[in-house]
């Protein structure tokens, strides 16, 4: 995750002579006169990367072999987001101040993370962003988080400002209605006879970066209820830090939350997707998911419980299909990846400068 970036393998790449923040390798390219940044993010999560997690306990003053418990863990990967907030933005800006017209974000074998993937792709646009709608399986996994859902939104409607206060309980309203589909089950039983169950086995949710599919980070910072009504707004990020031609290079170990993060820009026409089709790991498990203890066998059943849907309607489960495909192979090596690269950039290039006219 911390190796260099497979566009660090582009001839005439160069690394940035300043580089803050070593968790994202960063350079340059001179391609067709134009100057292309490159920054690569190798995970959207600090436990990627565990130099933060023993800065962390360091900064917070925590014994290093006293027990850990969730709450200990929670802090520590807080403190791991915002160090990562701060270090990306200030990648960024070195990287304008080398003179790079266009930004290459590299998110090749990114397997994912947590919902930080939202916030920065806020910080790498001005456009705003809308993000995709969820869809939950029913039954008691996702009655139970609705439920807990509504119950902090109300609990957090008690000191809200009037304004706010609407706002949280019109979203606290909508959970109410999610959880009682949640509680109507699909019956399941036509199955077992080849045909189609009446019912609908994915309810209608709400989005991958909260109850809002979008929003103002700003209006949110002050509040202590960002996480639950618009989770971008829970880091410390600015939107727009990059605002110029946007291109994202991913490959098949692309997955989950960061092909969420490469799906919300590519569905919002705000980047160019460039590289070889993702794995398509989907929305996957929420909350610990729902295991299942088969009776028989005792064995244990796991099975997605969302689903995130493309602007289209597509399922994400698909992965994502790049506007400039490339014909990356796992068995190639870096230099070979580079060059294969190479040779289609100047295409994404100019339909990412195009699509920002």
């Amino acid at each position: 995750m911390q190796g260099a970036s497979t566009a660090a393998y582009i001839p005439g790449y160069a690394p940035l002579e300043s580089a803050p923040a070593s968790e994202f390798p960063a350079g340059t390219i001179r391609l067709d006169h134009h100057n292309i940044g490159v920054v690569k993010i190798g995970l959207f999560s600090p436990l990627g990367y565990p130099e933060l997690c023993a800065a962390a306990i360091r900064d917070l003053h925590i014994v290093p072999d006293a027990p850990c418990d969730d709450a200990c863990s929670h802090r520590i990967a807080v403190w791991g987001s915002d160090r990562m907030s701060h270090d990306l933005e200030s990648k960024l800006r070195a990287i304008k101040a080398a003179g790079a017209e266009m930004l290459l974000v590299d998110i090749a074998d990114n397997g994912g993370g947590t919902e930080w993937a939202e916030a920065v792709a806020r910080m790498l646009t001005s456009i705003k962003l809308k993000s995709q709608q969820i869809g939950f399986v029913r039954g008691a996994h996702w009655a139970s988080a609705f439920g807990e859902m509504e119950a902090d939104l109300r609990s957090a409607m008690k000191d809200a400002l009037p304004g706010d206060r609407a706002l949280l309980e019109s979203l606290a309203d909508a959970v109410a209605g999610r959880r009682k589909e949640a509680e109507i089950p699909c019956d399941s039983t036509p199955l077992w006879r080849g045909a189609r169950p009446s019912c609908h086995w994915l309810g209608e949710g709400f989005f991958g970066s909260g109850l809002l599919a979008s929003g103002d980070i700003q209006r949110f910072k002050d509040k202590s209820w960002p996480e639950i009504v618009f989770k971008p707004a829970q880091y410390p990020v600015h939107e727009g830090v990059w605002a110029g031609p946007l291109v994202i290079l991913v490959n098949g170990g692309t997955g989950s939350a960061a092909e969420q993060f490469a799906a919300i820009l590519q569905d919002n026409h705000a980047a160019v997707v460039i590289g070889s089709p993702t794995g398509g790991a989907g929305c996957g498990h929420t909350n610990g998911g729902t295991p299942t203890t088969l009776k028989n066998s005792g064995g244990i059943l796991e099975l997605p419980d969302c689903a995130r849907f493309r602007a289209d309607g597509s399922n994400e489960v698909m992965g994502i299909q790049p506007d400039i495909l490339v014909g990356l192979r796992s068995t190639d090596g870096p230099h070979r990846q580079g060059n294969r690269v190479a040779a289609k950039l100047s295409d994404a290039v100019s339909r990412a400068v195009e699509q920002r006219r």
